[in-house]
């Protein structure tokens, strides 16, 4: 399964595992929030974040899940309005919040391509294939 990570200004895909714990691992934190939920690429997807990311000593803005958040729930960036999202935040399937397929990953990799986000490298399994995404900055 996969998910992904949102933090420092990119989006990267990360094997994600399973429950709770898998999703405290790739959101990296110990509660998770789900911030909001909508549609990237035709696949239904919720964007997490950390809970008490903004009581945080020093909390950093992560504006590039705002703006992620703003494509996927077809509104305004949170920042925009006076809020935010702090930390590092996760894509994943608003099925359960359950990771996502390989068909899923390859969906919303070309939705943030279209969409000019700073998606980096990323190298995942389909079918027993992996298969090595590169992008060019």
């Amino acid at each position: 399964m996969y998910g992904f990570k949102v933090e420092n200004g990119k989006i990267s895909l990360s094997t994600r595992g399973s429950g709770l714990a898998g999703l405290y691992e790739l959101t990296d934190c110990q509660m998770v929030e789900v911030a909001g939920r909508g549609v990237l690429g035709g696949v239904k997807v919720a964007l997490l974040c950390d809970e008490e990311g903004l009581l945080k000593a020093d909390p950093k803005n992560n504006l590039t899940a705002c703006d992620l958040l703003a494509e996927i729930t077809n509104s305004a960036p949170a920042y925009l309005l006076g809020g935010g999202l702090a930390g590092t935040c996760s894509l994943v399937s608003d099925d359960d919040l359950r990771g996502l397929s390989a068909d899923e990953v390859a969906r919303i990799t070309k939705a943030l391509d279209n969409g000019g986000y700073p998606y980096g490298n990323s190298t995942f399994n389909a079918l027993g294939i992996e298969v090595n995404v590169i992008r060019a900055y």
